[in-house]
C-alpha cells in the first residue's frame, strides 16, 4: 500500500518508520523543506530522532498535492496549529485520511 505521512516531527517520522516496517511504500511531506532534504540525503531526522536511521527507499515530496495524489492512505501527523491549513490543502483527495494529530485548535477551541 502507498502511504503518505504529512508531518515529519518525531510522531510523523516514527509512524512512517513503523508503517514502512509493515511493508508499505512511504512518501513524506512537511512544510519544512530543509527537513525533507535532510531525510532524503542523510537518512536522519536530526532534530527529532537523531539516533534513528531511516530507510533509503522513502520518497519525500515538497508539494502537498503531489504527495497525496497517488497515496492509498494519508496519515496526518502535523502540529495542531497547522492541522486546518494542511487539511484544507488536500481537500481534493478522495482516499482514506487517518488523523494522528492531537490537541485543541487555539483560535476556535475545537479538537482535531
Amino acid at each position: 500500500m502507498k502511504i503518505t505521512v504529512l508531518g515529519v516531527g518525531a510522531w510523523g517520522t516514527t509512524l512512517a518508520k513503523l508503517l514502512h516496517e509493515g511493508g508499505h511504500k512511504m512518501t513524506l511531506w512537511a512544510h519544512n523543506s530543509d527537513r525533507l532534504d535532510e531525510i532524503k540525503t542523510t537518512r536522519r531526522n536530526s532534530r527529532y530522532l537523531p539516533d534513528v536511521e531511516l530507510p533509503e527507499n522513502w520518497k519525500v515530496e515538497k508539494d502537498l498535492n503531489k504527495a497525496v495524489k497517488r497515496a492509498d492512505v494519508v496519515v496526518v501527523a502535523v502540529a495542531s496549529k497547522a492541522f486546518r491549513k494542511v487539511l484544507s490543502g488536500v481537500s481534493g483527495y478522495d482516499g482514506t485520511i487517518v488523523t494522528c494529530t492531537k490537541g485543541i485548535e487555539f483560535d476556535s477551541g475545537l479538537t482535531m
